[in-house]
């Protein structure tokens, strides 16, 4: 059996309406986040950013609230 604390963690996407203080507080508790706004700038559209996340082998499409 696998120790589960030696198991690569998730990372994880925000949505920009999650905002920067929850993202913060995630990241505290030990979460690993992308920042959609830290990756894109402007106004990108769904378009543009689903497959440019990508190559950040993220877990989870997207945390929105």
């Amino acid at each position: 059996m696998t120790d589960p604390s030696s198991e690569p963690q998730p990372r994880f996407v925000a949505d920009r309406c999650l905002g920067k203080g929850s993202v913060e507080r995630l990241r505290a508790l030990g979460w690993s986040i992308v920042r959609i706004s830290d990756v894109f700038v402007g106004d990108a559209q769904d378009v543009e950013v689903v497959p440019g996340l990508v190559e950040f082998e993220v877990a989870v499409p997207c945390l929105m609230p």
